[in-house]
């Protein structure tokens, strides 16, 4: 046989082989399987502050069921994706005594949370390559405190006031250590801080004081809190008194000069017509030693912000 023909034969056979991988393979290609696919995973959804993860699975392998040329986009779709895997749901009800606490999130609940990450197009179903995900996290101890208001300074602008008490939220804040850093500290309470011009009803942020920074394994749950402060339109309004006069000695007989004093008042609108003189009671307190006797408004109604007493001072004659 001549070099030519047998070039040609093999000319053939390398023809025929590629045609029949080339069936062979889009064949293959064509039929849905199983394809592997491992994507680094994140954590999400707890506080840190609280729990911190000792060990866990840094990667998951996922095997997507679909046609070879499907799985080739869906790499090449994932490619640089990381997955997350919310724990809320494992977390919310772990007793505050466990200070290690090993978690097995299930193939089910796993995958449930996985689709939702990655768009799965023409893939028939995804499913684990192990049974679940596995970690381990450790919780800190922790202490509640009820933050409390220092050194703030509200003022308002002109015919408003505060009505009733600011509300501070949340009303516990958590610090997350060890117990001997976290025996050390008594109270949390806020930043020096001025809000000024409040002329309604809303909520301020304000920092609280950072003394866990004093103590590097401490951790707050929150470094600010909100407080609302609730405000309405008041008017101006003011009664005359009559004065009443206060003694341990009954036979103390004295005249007071003068007899009533004007007492000034900023009260809400809404209640302006139910502020009534009889729920005013303006008082002296009787001391030997002064012949001139301050005045003291022994009671007024909760909803009243009091401006003035005037005569603030009386002189009083005793006499039998």
């Amino acid at each position: 046989m001549s070099k030519t023909s047998k070039r040609h034969n093999q000319r053939a056979l390398i023809i025929v082989l590629v045609a029949t991988f080339t069936v062979w393979l889009s064949v293959s290609m064509s039929e849905e399987k199983d394809y592997p696919i491992t994507l680094p995973l994140d954590y999400s959804d707890y506080d840190t502050a609280r729990f911190s993860i000792l060990d866990c699975d840094t990667s998951v392998t996922l095997n997507m069921r679909c046609t070879g040329f499907r799985a080739i986009g869906r790499s090449l779709a994932l490619h640089n994706k990381r997955l997350t895997l919310p724990l809320a749901v494992w977390l919310e009800n772990v007793s505050d005594t466990m200070e290690v606490i090993p978690l097995e999130v299930s193939e089910l609940k796993a995958i449930g949370d996985f689709a939702e990450q990655i768009h799965l197009g023409n893939v028939s179903s995804l499913s684990l390559q192990k049974q679940s995900v596995t970690l381990v996290v450790a919780q800190r101890h922790r202490k509640a405190f009820s933050p409390r208001l220092k050194d703030a300074t509200f003022s308002f602008s002109n015919g408003t006031g505060i009505y009733g008490s600011p509300a501070i939220a949340p009303d516990s804040v958590y610090l997350y250590g060890s117990r001997q850093s976290l025996d050390k500290i008594d109270e949390l309470f806020t930043e020096p801080s001025t809000i000024s011009n409040i002329d309604s009803s809303r909520s301020y942020t304000i920092p609280l004081v950072p003394v866990w920074k004093d103590y590097p394994d401490l951790h707050p749950s929150q470094e600010m809190i909100k407080v609302f402060v609730p405000v309405k339109e008041f008017a101006e309004n003011s009664f005359t008194l009559p004065l009443q006069f206060v003694s341990s000695d009954t036979s103390v007989k004295v005249r007071l000069y003068p007899e009533e004093v004007k007492v000034s008042f900023w009260v809400a609108k809404e209640d302006y017509a139910k502020a009534k003189a009889d729920a005013f009671k303006a008082e002296v307190v009787y001391n030997p030693n002064q012949l001139r006797q301050s005045v003291r408004l022994a009671s007024f109604p909760e909803y009243v912000r009091v401006r003035s007493v005037e005569p603030s001072y009386v002189q009083i004659v005793v006499y039998k």
